[in-house]
Parts: C-alpha cells; sequence; structure tokens
C-alpha cells in the first residue's frame, strides 16, 4: 500500500513537473517540435523577446532577426522569411528569429529594455518593421548588416546570408557540400584554366571519395549525386563561360514555376541552392574586379593631375 502511494505521489510530481516546463516554453519557444501545432507560421522560427534573444544567441555564430509585431502584418514577407528558416532547418550555426516588438501598454523591465535596443539600432518602431537584422553570435550584440532588398523573398535572403556572413560560416543548404562550395567559390573566383583544371579534379576526386567510403549507403548516393552536379556545372562553366551561372539559373527557376512531382521538385531545388553557390561567388568576383578597376583609374587621374 506504502509503495503504491509513493509511486501515486511520484507521478503526479512529475506531472506537474512537466506541466511547469510546458507553460515556460510556451512563454518563451514557440517554434519546438513539441509545439508546432501552436502556430504554423512560426514552425521553423523563433520567437523571441528582449531577454530570450540575450540568452538563445550566444548558442549560434549567427543570428538572423526578422523585428516585427507578434503577429506579422505582412503575410507574404513573413512566408518568405519563413521559407527560408524551413530551408536552414539543421543549420546549427545559424539562428532564425522572429523578435518581437512590445506593445505599447508594456512597461515591464523587458519591454524597456526592447524598447532601448529598438532605439539603438535606430529602427522607427512604426515605420520600419518588419525589418531583417543579421547579428554576431556570442558576444556583444553587433548588427553585422541589415537585408534592404525590395524582393523580399527566399532566394534574395540567402543571396544577402552568402554576401554578409563571415567566410567560415556555411549555409548547409539541402544538396550542398561544404567542402565543394569551397572549390566552387575557388573555381568561379579564378579564371586561370591550369587553376580551374586542379579544382575540378580535386572535385572528381571527392566524388570518387564519397563514393567508397561513405558507410551509410543512402549518404552515399546523396553526396555522389551532389558532387556530380558540383563537377558538371564547373565544365559546363568553363565550357559556356559566365553566362552560364545566369541562363541555367533562370532555366531552373523557370521549370520549378511549372508542375513537377515533389522528388523532382526538390531535386531541382537542390540543383538550384548548389547554383547560388556559383552565383553569388561570381558576383563577388566582379564587384572586386569592378572595384580594382576603379581604384586603378583614379590612381591614373592622380598621377596626371600630379604631372601637371
Amino acid at each position: 500500500m506504502q509503495i503504491s502511494r509513493l509511486t501515486n505521489s511520484l507521478s503526479n510530481i512529475s506531472s506537474m513537473i512537466l506541466v511547469m516546463v510546458l507553460c515556460i516554453l510556451f512563454d518563451r519557444f514557440d517554434r519546438f517540435p513539441v509545439l508546432a501545432a501552436k502556430n504554423e507560421n512560426y514552425r521553423y522560427v523563433t520567437q523571441l523577446s528582449f531577454y530570450n534573444f540575450q540568452k538563445i544567441r550566444q548558442y549560434f555564430n549567427a543570428t538572423l532577426v526578422e523585428v516585427d509585431e507578434r503577429y506579422p502584418a505582412n503575410t507574404k514577407r513573413h512566408l518568405q522569411f519563413e521559407k527560408l528558416a524551413e530551408e536552414l532547418r539543421f543549420n546549427r550555426d545559424i539562428l532564425v528569429a522572429h523578435y518581437i516588438l512590445p506593445y505599447h501598454d508594456d512597461n515591464d523591465d523587458d519591454a524597456n529594455e526592447s524598447r532601448a535596443f529598438i532605439k539603438k539600432l535606430n529602427l522607427n518602431v512604426t515605420n520600419d518593421p518588419p525589418v531583417v537584422l543579421l547579428f554576431s553570435g556570442a558576444g556583444p550584440i553587433y548588427e553585422l548588416a541589415r537585408f534592404e532588398d525590395e524582393a523580399n523573398d527566399a532566394a534574395s535572403m540567402r543571396k544577402f546570408l552568402r554576401i554578409k556572413l563571415p567566410k567560415m560560416i556555411s549555409l548547409r543548404l539541402p544538396g550542398c557540400i561544404e567542402k565543394l562550395d569551397l572549390i566552387a567559390d575557388n573555381f568561379v573566383r579564378t579564371t586561370d584554366k591550369y587553376e580551374r583544371k586542379i579544382l575540378l579534379t580535386r572535385c572528381h576526386s571527392m566524388m570518387l571519395e564519397f563514393s567508397e567510403k561513405s558507410p551509410i549507403k543512402e549518404d552515399r548516393t546523396e553526396l555522389v549525386k551532389s558532387a556530380k552536379i558540383y563537377c558538371k556545372l564547373m565544365e559546363r562553366l568553363e565550357e559556356r563561360g559566365d553566362i552560364f551561372i545566369e541562363s541555367e539559373t533562370e532555366r531552373l527557376r523557370n521549370i520549378l514555376r511549372g508542375k513537377q512531382s515533389d522528388a523532382i521538385r526538390i531535386d531541382l531545388q537542390n540543383r538550384l541552392y548548389i547554383l547560388e553557390t556559383f552565383q553569388s561567388s561570381l558576383e563577388l568576383r566582379t564587384n572586386r574586379t569592378v572595384a580594382e578597376t576603379v581604384v586603378i583609374e583614379d590612381d591614373y587621374r592622380g598621377g596626371i593631375k600630379s604631372d601637371l
């Protein structure tokens, strides 16, 4: 009898603890899978107050934040942000979050600190939201960049991240392989045929390595499949020149706009993710070339002026 009572008591205590934990989660972490049914619009986006933002961001190398009211008015924009969060759901380096603006009548410490933080960011809570900001990871809160593309779609946000994130942080999108992303980046940045030949050989070697050394058959198949895409894109880029990246990107996007089976859609989207690595590297190379040309022209004009 005493054992039975003890068992019931322990069961009641366990239930109380579980309820307390769930209450805390409901209050602070709307995104977690156990609570996914609570709000489908935040399935992959972590909702944060100022207090939670300070605590949680320290566990990530970067934090992408949508600053907006608790219930976003721009639903189309938020759905694109949610799509990006879904694409990055397996990325342990980047936190994708919705920073909740306090209501006008909120006067607790968290709300007041939040208003001071928003003011420090030079945001007008009446006119600016929603705003997407990229912050550094652990340490003092430091804004790396502000997303200002008028397109406001997931593709534009991915491009923004590729350019603005520190080089050590990879997006790790579905179908992409970090080591091959680096090879692709180097391949696009150089125009030397010998260097490109070495990089393409390295890509083929890695594809062979994946086929031989990956212990799980499913992983091996996916890795080899992705590696083939990287190699094929490098070969086509070398044959057709830089214009191939733009034309192939447009071709894949046109196909994705049509009706496709789920399997084909996933395959095409993964190809597009890989192609975006080449595209962002090409833009960085182009921008660097333009910047160097401007410097040379300025030096030339300066030299003429000094001679006069």
